[in-house]
């Protein structure tokens, strides 16, 4: 699947837990904005050496309570969370999400 900006998902984790998201933002590790007066650069040699060509933003609602975002890892076309697990990202249904 390829994601953009806004789509609709639903993303599956190792341990077999699920949740739905939106793809809130894409970028390339050469487009990463400075974390927290880190400069981008630092982070983009850490995602050079582990052949990140994406990073894809996602929000989702943990417990319908608060709005959580996360960092989805594209690496040789498959997708991870920050541990280097592997994440499966589908397609949702618009209304799946509320």
């Amino acid at each position: 699947m390829q994601l953009h900006s806004g789509s609709i998902v639903t993303i599956s984790g190792p341990d077999g837990g699920t949740c739905k998201g939106r793809v809130a933002e894409i970028l390339t590790p050469d487009h990463m904005p400075d974390l927290e007066g880190r400069p981008a650069s630092a982070a983009a040699a850490v995602l050079a050496e582990w052949h990140v060509t994406r990073v894809a933003m996602i929000s989702h609602w943990a417990g319908r309570k608060r709005q959580v975002v996360f960092a989805a890892l594209e690496i040789e076309g498959q997708w991870y969370d920050m541990h280097r697990q592997p994440l499966t990202i589908e397609p949702a249904a618009q209304w799946e999400i509320n």
